[in-house]
């Protein structure tokens, strides 16, 4: 829960939904961990709140909606929308692959889930 060099790993969950990602990567690496959570849904935000207390949760259509944070992530954690297949939900994944660089501190590191067999 504690990066190299020192300091809280700093973690964003971004299309964070309700929350369940960003809890249990809560319960996996303990409340050292400096948690975002980001979402363009108010329903989802709310209830993000409400389930990962302590967490900084942001309402807002992608990562500029965080304003300006060159190098404030460790890792950034996404479960994306793209299982509705809707072209906006496509934009989304595209704009978190493109900007992800401009958050992430040097060496940080993006994970995304990979269609299984």
């Amino acid at each position: 829960s504690s990066r190299e060099g020192g300091g809280a790993l700093r973690v964003l969950d971004f299309g964070c939904g309700s929350g369940v990602l960003g809890a249990g990567l809560r319960q996996r690496c303990g409340d050292g961990m400096e948690l975002t959570l980001l979402d363009a849904d108010a329903v989802a935000v709310k209830a993000a709140r409400k389930n990962v207390p302590g967490a900084t949760v942001v309402l807002g259509d992608g990562l500029g909606a965080l304003g300006e944070a060159p190098d404030a992530f460790d890792l950034i954690a996404s479960n994306p929308p793209v299982h509705r297949g809707r072209p906006d939900d496509w934009r989304v994944l595209r704009d978190l692959i493109a900007g992800a660089a401009d958050v992430l501190r040097l060496g940080g590191e993006m994970w995304l889930p990979a269609p299984g067999d």
